[in-house]
């Protein structure tokens, strides 16, 4: 995974020349242009105002520009961000040209207010990749602030195609553990694996001890890897509510065992997925 900044950055330009007036984005244009310039204190305080001049909005991409971002960069969805996140990401494009972007990465996370440090990683698949990058995106996934692990997490290639399996597996289970929502996260289905899946049946075992809810996508982790003691774990769902009874219909569907008196249970929601009206992404309904 690599984008060619220069091209995310006249993406950026587009779309906010289609929704700021003539003085921001000539600020902007100005701002990004003196970026690679600038020290890291400087453009610290030229993020503050590139955000501050684009506005609070949300940036609110039609399909059309929605489908170009993923054209730029497969698996990038900037569909939550705002006019102060293309800005500052804009201004930043500016600065990967100079081979020190990571090191002031690093810097400015280090110093981000709230909105500042969530536009900065939802930059970060924009951005050249180097060590001090690597290093503050595991950083970043320590916090336990919904917005801002989301900004790493969801809607981005870039967990899939940087992080090693540790560091993978690290970000499904901190999700969990603060709530956060698993289907945003790009190449979920692909990262699978087998330790992930060992770890998240100790998941279930927890949540279950303790009379808490489990998340329906951790059984879409387990299933390609279950084995009867999963399976065993799973049962419990075919008596459950609908979105329980299409979860163990598609953990069955994808794992390498079989449970016969489950199957039978489920068979209707079997049929579902047999006849296409079924899968992970239609959980609800």
């Amino acid at each position: 995974m690599q984008v060619k900044t220069e091209d995310a950055a006249r993406l950026l330009r587009a779309w906010l020349q289609a929704r700021l007036a003539a003085g921001p984005l000539a600020w902007l244009d100005g701002a990004a242009a003196d970026a690679a310039q600038a020290d890291d204190a400087a453009l610290e305080r030229t993020l503050a105002l590139a955000g501050r001049r684009a506005g609070r909005g949300a940036l609110d991409l039609a399909p059309h520009e929605l489908a170009q971002a993923e054209a730029l960069c497969p698996g990038w969805s900037p569909s939550e961000w705002t006019l102060a996140d293309a800005a500052r990401a804009l201004v930043l494009c500016g600065r990967a040209g100079d081979g020190s972007v990571g090191a002031t990465f690093r810097a400015l996370c280090r110093t981000a207010d709230l909105p500042g440090l969530i536009g900065l990683y939802r930059t970060a698949p924009l951005l050249p990749w180097d060590a001090e990058m690597d290093w503050q995106m595991g950083e970043g996934l320590r916090t336990s602030i919904a917005a801002v692990f989301e900004a790493i997490a969801h809607r981005s290639p870039l967990p899939r195609a940087r992080f090693e399996r540790q560091r993978w597996n690290h970000m499904v289970l901190k999700a969990l553990f603060i709530e956060s929502t698993l289907p945003p996260i790009v190449g979920l289905d692909a990262g699978r694996n087998a330790a992930l899946a060992a770890v998240l049946v100790d998941h279930v075992r927890e949540r279950r001890a303790a009379g808490r809810p489990v998340d329906p996508y951790v059984w879409r982790c387990i299933a390609p890897f279950a084995d009867s003691d999963a399976m065993a774990l799973a049962a419990p769902l075919a008596g459950g509510d609908a979105c329980q009874r299409r979860t163990a219909a598609l953990f069955l569907h994808e794992s390498p065992v079989c449970d016969a008196d489950l199957a039978a249970q489920i068979a209707p929601e079997t049929a579902l997925i047999r006849n296409g009206d079924l899968d992970w992404s239609r959980l609800g309904g």
